[in-house]
């Protein structure tokens, strides 16, 4: 099975990309990366679990889902839900705070083109919510990753762990941002309820992905439609990033373009500047249901990532701020609320 990380330009405020490469890959993956500090942990002796669902608070303050949690009953930690990351992901400095036997994985390349080790360990019991006996998942393998990748703290919180797909394996899960919370909800017995706009997903490689679409917005009237898959990736503040070349194939990207800008620059893996830009969106589409995304960013290269047939970008929590999201990979669907 393919073990990696897919991660949108703007997690770290550095726009710093890496290659990862774990020695059971057959492929790379590019994350933008910052180093930052890690907050002091307390430890908290564990107290009588409770295996199940539940409905725990979260953060949206800074475009990211946030959640405290804690490992093996110490904590708390900071976690970035992660639907971009197929597997949940710690750092070396709590790894070794747990005393958790990690074993090497792999490489993963630096800016500067210095090698750094890659690890896994095993049997990592993960407590979300504001106590160690909230609703539990247990994670037969955890990815191990150096703090010198670390992403940059989002205000005063230090995300130390990275929840993934195993999350979405275990629970159906409810994101509400209007009320800040996060519903781990029973796969088994989950009923939709009947005002939702039920979409199609499929799962590559622990990745979701949806059939969509995407038209631009010149001199005030729609161009031509883009369609294609579209990683949803939970992990990532935008809205939507499309591929430049798959634009280029509905608009001429080289002329003028009315509200172009551009917001900010990125670095390839060789440390080239790139600029970051943004045009107009007149609509876009998952499956049949309308997004209120008013921008599409261009990303200039064709992301490294799972080998998705058709993708031509991805969906960010900016997709689904008006909506709620509801990810049921059981029955491989997502419900916007």
């Amino acid at each position: 099975m393919r073990q990696g990380f897919r991660s949108s330009l703007f997690r770290s405020g550095a726009f710093a990309s890496i290659c990862i490469m774990l020695s059971s890959c057959d492929s790379q993956w590019q994350r933008s990366i910052n180093a930052s500090r890690s907050p002091e942990i307390s430890e908290t002796q564990p107290t009588a679990q409770t295996i199940g669902p539940g409905t725990i608070p979260v953060s949206t303050e800074f475009g990211h889902i946030i959640v405290q949690g804690y490992l093996n009953g110490s904590g708390p930690y900071w976690c970035l839900v992660d639907t971009g990351n197929p597997t949940t992901t710690i750092y070396h400095g709590v790894a070794e705070r747990l005393g958790l036997e990690v074993e090497p994985a792999g490489q993963m390349i630096g800016l500067a083109g210095v090698p750094l080790p890659v690890g896994k360990a095993t049997s990592v019991r993960v407590a979300l919510g504001n106590a160690p006996g909230a609703s539990v998942l247990n994670e037969p393998v955890v990815m191990v990753l150096p703090d010198e990748v670390k992403l940059q703290p989002f205000g005063d919180q230090a995300v130390d762990v990275i929840l993934g797909g195993t999350l979405f394996e275990q629970f159906v899960i409810q994101i509400n941002y209007r009320q800040q919370t996060m519903s781990l909800l029973d796969a088994a017995n989950y009923q939709p309820p009947g005002d939702v706009a039920s979409i199609n997903i499929q799962l590559t490689d622990g990745y979701p992905h949806a059939t969509g679409s995407v038209a631009a917005l010149v001199d005030d009237a729609p161009t031509a439609t883009l369609e294609g898959e579209f990683l949803i990736d939970l992990g990532s503040s935008i809205g939507l990033d499309v591929q430049r070349d798959k634009l280029d194939a509905i608009l001429d990207l080289s002329g003028t373009i009315p509200g172009r800008r551009t917001v900010g620059q990125i670095s390839g893996i060789d440390g080239t500047p790139m600029e970051l830009e943004a045009i107009p969106a007149a609509s876009v589409r998952i499956g049949k249901a309308p997004l209120q995304i008013k921008e599409i960013m261009l990303l200039p290269f064709a992301a490294d990532g799972p080998a998705i047939e058709g993708l031509i970008g991805s969906l960010g929590n900016g997709a689904f701020r008006h909506t709620g999201i509801t990810l049921d990979y059981r029955r491989r669907r997502i419900y916007l609320h």
